[in-house]
């Protein structure tokens, strides 16, 4: 599992928002918060400790974008992301709670 506290100490002004569900939907929304025009943000997503579940967070931690997507700025967004630094993936349920 990531380490959370570490995460959040690395972007100690910026607001928390945190996604809950990983799937296409909530890994897209992500992207989109933490590539917001009007504000940092440090963004946490938070999926189920099942087996996709970990694929999809792992993936994710490690600069691959799980999912297949037609949209060029999807992967446009999630490299801005990487370079960032200031998106997390996890299963720590205790995330909702820094938001």
């Amino acid at each position: 599992m990531n380490d959370l506290k570490s995460f959040l100490q690395k972007h100690p002004s910026n607001k928390v928002i945190v996604v809950q569900g990983l799937g296409f939907v909530g890994s897209v929304m992500s992207l989109v918060c933490a590539n917001a025009i009007n504000g940092n943000y440090a963004v946490v997503g938070v999926d189920l400790p099942t087996d996709r579940g970990k694929k999809i967070i792992d993936e994710l931690n490690s600069g691959i974008f799980p999912l297949v997507a037609e949209d060029p700025k999807i992967d446009q967004f999630y490299q801005n992301t990487i370079s960032n630094g200031n998106f997390l993936a996890t299963s720590d349920e205790k995330s909702i709670e820094k938001c």
